[in-house]
């Protein structure tokens, strides 16, 4: 997509030239949602929900199998509702000014 670039369309959807520019801007987006913002909140929102249940109920946690359980629900639900969040903070298609184009 850098080498090649991406067509590019109009807002009707028709298809108008192929632009190096976009491809770029594509992979700059795929980069910050793939590579930081969708591993940063699987590794960080389990880990606060832990912490949170500590303070909250800290006798909770002195039970293995409880702790344990928490661990799994607390992955899960990031996995269920965090990582659909973050891919839909990014569309699927970009807006460019036409003048940011070659």
């Amino acid at each position: 997509e850098c080498f090649d670039g991406v067509p590019v369309s109009d807002a009707s959807g028709k298809r108008l030239a192929t632009s190096r520019a976009a491809g770029r801007a594509s992979v700059v987006r795929a980069f910050f949602t793939r590579a930081l913002l969708l591993p940063l909140v699987g590794l960080i929102a389990p880990t606060w929900l832990m912490a949170a249940t500590r303070v909250a109920a800290p006798g909770i946690l002195s039970c293995k199998a409880v702790d344990l359980m928490l661990q799994i629900f607390f992955i899960a639900v990031t996995l269920a509702f965090g990582l659909p969040a973050c891919s839909a903070l990014f569309p699927d298609t970009v807006k460019l000014p036409t003048r940011a184009l070659e």
